[in-house]
């Protein structure tokens, strides 16, 4: 009786094991380390992952999910992860969101949040998309069209439509452009008729092109 109950047991383990997610989900809360996640309900929705060192499961923290335009969910996770840890933000980066594409960010964004919040410890009120090129115009788009958003940072580029532009709402932007960076007057533009419309924003500047930005300036549009 007691072997047959210790086969059951094993038995038991190996099926949660290699259950889709399971080992994943023993894992992914390891505060201070970069994760790759399969979205439980959609394996194919992938994304990075990072809890801040001081991560506790009993507080509520931001998050805040990046759109690269290459898809590279991993480059800025890892870049403002440091960010991450100062101010104590969740950060996921989506693997299948991408230019040109936009039903592959329409897809990916809900369920990349919908998971994270299953997973980690989120506050309702401050879930924030940010952006860089297609990504930051997706953003925007995302945001202005569908509920939850409450927050939104654009790097490189400004929007997709009139939507965030013209709507009701109020979501908070900040804006980042290199002083080199080709759509540089777009984003002065765009803060000029935010502001005209009282709609909180912010734009930053740093010395660069088209690319990501440096954390600080990432820091700073985080507190906005």
């Amino acid at each position: 009786m007691q072997n047959t109950l210790c086969r059951f047991i094993k038995i038991l383990a190996c099926f949660f094991l290699f259950m889709p997610g399971f080992a994943l989900r023993a894992q992914e809360l390891t505060p201070g380390v970069i994760h790759t996640i399969q979205c439980a309900a959609d394996s194919s929705n992938q994304y990075s992952f990072y809890l801040p060192k001081s991560y506790d499961a009993q507080q509520k923290y931001p998050l805040l999910l990046f759109l690269d335009p290459s898809a590279r969910g991993n480059v800025p996770v890892e870049k403002y992860k440091q960010v991450a840890d100062e101010l104590g933000l969740i950060l996921a980066g989506s693997f299948n969101s991408k230019n040109f594409d936009a039903a592959s960010s329409i897809n990916s964004i809900p369920g990349i949040i919908k998971d994270v919040m299953q997973r980690a410890s989120i506050d309702a009120s401050k879930k924030w998309l940010a952006g860089f090129s297609g990504g930051s115009r997706m953003a925007s788009s995302y945001a202005a069209t569908y509920e939850g958003i409450t927050g939104v940072i654009g790097c490189g580029a400004g929007f997709a439509g009139p939507e965030f532009l013209t709507g009701r709402q109020n979501i908070p932007y900040a804006g980042i452009a290199g002083n080199t960076d080709m759509n540089l007057e777009e984003m002065v533009t765009i803060k000029e008729q935010l502001t005209n419309r009282n709609k909180d924003n912010l734009l930053l500047f740093f010395d660069g092109g088209h690319e990501w930005p440096p954390a600080i300036q990432v820091k700073l549009a985080a507190c906005l």
